[in-house]
């Protein structure tokens, strides 16, 4: 893992929000706001019907766009899922990857999470990688656990490119799930 300089990271996941139009709307309300910052590297993650007009809305910003997920396969007969080279067309700089939602609703595993991983920086994209544990396994003391396991299988998509992932830059995000919409704080 290469070391970095990196400062602070925000990212805005937008979920399944906003229509093109509402988008860039709302990017330019942002870039008033937040769009020159030096302070700290700014990421949104528009729905991907929306990336092409929120890049288009952030072409004099500094805020950066990312993808909400990513095909592990480079392109091929996936009905639905999204290549790393129509995200790059798409202006995005970086994907989140591993979000708790990919993976409770939409069976993303580990070991999936860590394809996308590989697919990510082969192709040039900052992957934000999620990271978290329910409140179930909270409660019987196994974050660490989950967590290691989480991190190990976003790293693992590698193989003989391991040194693809040692120079590489990327982010881990810690995503408490017990937290989401509880009103507990993390």
């Amino acid at each position: 893992m290469k070391s970095s300089s990196r400062k602070s990271l925000f990212v805005a996941n937008w979920k399944m929000n906003k229509t093109p139009d509402e988008a860039a709307r709302y990017v330019e309300r942002l870039h008033s706001k937040v769009g020159q910052s030096e302070a700290v590297d700014v990421f949104i993650a528009p729905p991907f019907v929306a990336l092409y007009s929120a890049n288009r809305a952030l072409r004099w910003s500094k805020i950066k766009l990312a993808a909400q997920d990513i095909s592990e396969f480079e392109s091929g007969a996936y009905t639905g899922e999204v290549s790393a080279a129509m995200l790059l067309a798409a202006g995005c700089h970086g994907v989140i990857i591993g979000h708790s939602e990919r993976r409770r609703l939409f069976g993303d595993s580990d070991e999936r999470v860590g394809l996308k991983v590989n697919r990510a920086l082969r192709d040039g994209l900052f992957p934000i990688i999620c990271i978290g544990e329910t409140e179930r396994e909270r409660e019987k003391g196994q974050t660490e656990e989950v967590l290691s396991r989480q991190i190990a299988g976003a790293l693992s998509g590698f193989g003989e490119e391991r040194e693809l992932l040692e120079k590489s830059d990327f982010a881990l995000a810690y995503e408490p799930v017990w937290a989401i919409g509880t009103g507990k704080a993390a």
